[in-house]
């Protein structure tokens, strides 16, 4: 983990924590509700936002 990526969570690995699609996350982007931080590629968000993060995650229902 370089010094860019210290205070920062990949979206996709706090997606599989959370077992939540990424569609939720990404809509979550568009809507301005979250910031994501793009390095080299890759998405991530700041540990600042995971706590109002993990309470949007309690509202995802997959489909089915």
């Amino acid at each position: 983990m370089n010094m860019a990526t210290q205070e920062l969570i990949e979206t996709t690995v706090f997606c599989t924590y959370q077992q939540i699609d990424y569609s939720f996350y990404s809509s979550l982007e568009e809507s301005g509700l979250i910031e994501i931080t793009l390095v080299d590629e890759q998405k991530y968000i700041r540990h600042s936002q995971l706590q109002q993060l993990e309470k949007m995650a309690r509202f995802y229902e997959p489909d089915g």
